[in-house]
């Protein structure tokens, strides 16, 4: 998907610079793309890219008839540095997560013993939905449901749960009747012009260029000015409702949303201190648990800054919760030197944010490109961003969407062809994970 998006921009906006995180200076293709047999070349190519040891970019550099400039924009002193501490943590993580192991069974038997139901009720269902096990739409409802809080305040949240609401009620076949009818009376009604203007924007959204609300305005409006009523079109008219509502919820708002409805909802529940403290380790255990993963979303990590001191004595309140309610354990805390390279690996991964947007704007202004693209970790988006707005540079996050070709069989005028994924698709994907960093070799070494 990153090699079409590459190939794509490159073709139809002359992009064709491309910094890579992972990697310095240019990427050594000469060789492998004078090889004579194009098609062998791509096989092989291909083959390395699905066994992991080629990314999108490379792949399209080897296999394109023109290929992108391809550019490593780390600082190799920093990059090695956050490279070393993978290594560091890969050697300590059995060690540290037999600690998390052990911390989770003597917390599950102390929130047995402490935590009354409604307690029980919000960690089973928050827990469910950190594992995957229970869905984001059931888990806002429940959060809705149980905090008496103003709309205003989790605005995404709501949207998402009205959307839903609106979602479940879809009835495909119907839609699907009386889009034929609407589109039988537009074709009789439309004058050519019209049509034609009609086929360009409809081709334009299938290709993802215009987002499914501003489709689905130019065509109501349409309908509109040349008389095609749509009121009687009860299924349709809710579609688009669904479609417009679903399209202004902000996917990073949302998220950020929920943590914070999740935490007040937890004090709400809350009434002891005993209570708390419970509640207060389950939240830090399972930022452990990340941790040791290199799952931390810079949320994460942001909170990791700021409570290090009582994630590093985890292990100490769980011993003495438990001892409070008669539990024996031997648990401790892990030592800072078994904590230190998974949090440095977060800090550099930070560090090398500078690096990565300097290294693909010298570049640039090298190069005299006004336009580039960036290929790096969902981890670094929000620094990256940050320093770009910055420095008044413009960009445009790009996150694939996986959805599937269209059949070969598709007409012109099938203008909801692309019917938007179901919400839970769209925005209960995977927690952006700190990738491991690249291990292409920095062509300096």
């Amino acid at each position: 998907h990153i090699a079409g998006l590459l190939s794509d921009l490159q073709d139809a906006r002359g992009v064709s610079l491309v910094g890579l995180e992972g990697a310095q200076g240019e990427f050594a293709l000469g060789a492998f793309r004078s090889y004579p047999d194009a098609g062998l070349l791509r096989a092989v190519a291909d083959h390395l890219m699905v066994e992991g040891f080629l990314g999108g970019p490379e792949f399209a550099g080897l296999t394109l008839a023109q290929p992108p400039l391809l550019w490593g924009i780390e600082d190799s002193k920093l990059y090695e540095s956050n490279l070393a501490v993978v290594k560091e943590s890969a050697r300590r993580r059995p060690s540290f997560e037999a600690f998390t192991v052990k911390a989770r069974a003597v917390l599950e038997k102390v929130k047995d013993r402490r935590l009354p139901t409604r307690l029980m009720e919000f960690d089973r269902r928050w827990s469910g939905y950190q594992s995957g096990a229970a869905s984001l739409g059931d888990t806002v409802k429940y959060l809705l449901r149980v905090a008496p809080t103003p709309t205003l305040r989790y605005g995404n949240l709501h949207l998402l749960a009205d959307a839903l609401e609106w979602e479940a009620l879809l009835d495909k076949k119907k839609i699907e009747s009386e889009r034929a009818l609407i589109l039988d009376r537009l074709a009789r009604a439309l004058p050519r012009s019209e049509l034609d203007r009609l086929v360009a924007q409809s081709a334009l959204h299938r290709l993802g260029r215009v987002t499914y609300g501003e489709f689905h305005r130019f065509f109501r409006g349409m309908c509109l000015r040349n008389g095609v009523a749509l009121d009687g079109y009860e299924h349709f008219n809710n579609y688009i409702r669904y479609i417009l509502l679903a399209e202004r919820i902000n996917r990073n708002d949302l998220f950020v949303e929920l943590e914070a409805l999740q935490l007040e909802v937890q004090n709400l529940l809350a009434l002891t201190t005993e209570e708390r403290r419970v509640m207060t380790a389950v939240r830090h255990l399972a930022l452990v648990e990340r941790l040791a993963r290199h799952a931390y979303t810079p949320m994460d990590w942001r909170y990791h800054e700021t409570h290090a001191a009582a994630l590093h004595e985890l292990g100490k309140e769980i011993a003495t919760l438990a001892a409070e309610v008669g539990l024996d354990t031997d648990l401790v805390s892990p030592s800072e030197d078994l904590f230190r390279p998974f949090e440095a690996f977060c800090g550099d991964a930070v560090n090398r944010n500078t690096a990565l947007v300097r290294g693909l704007l010298d570049k640039m202004r090298a190069e005299k490109r006004k336009a580039a693209v960036l290929v790096a970790g969902g981890f670094h988006t929000e620094g990256l961003t940050h320093l770009l707005r910055q420095q008044g540079v413009s960009y445009a996050v790009v996150t694939p969407k996986i959805t599937g070709a269209p059949p070969a069989s598709s007409k012109t005028l099938d203008l909801l062809a692309r019917d938007p994924a179901p919400l839970e698709k769209l925005f209960a994907g995977e927690t952006l994970n700190i990738p491991t960093p690249r291990l292409t070799a920095l062509s300096n070494a």
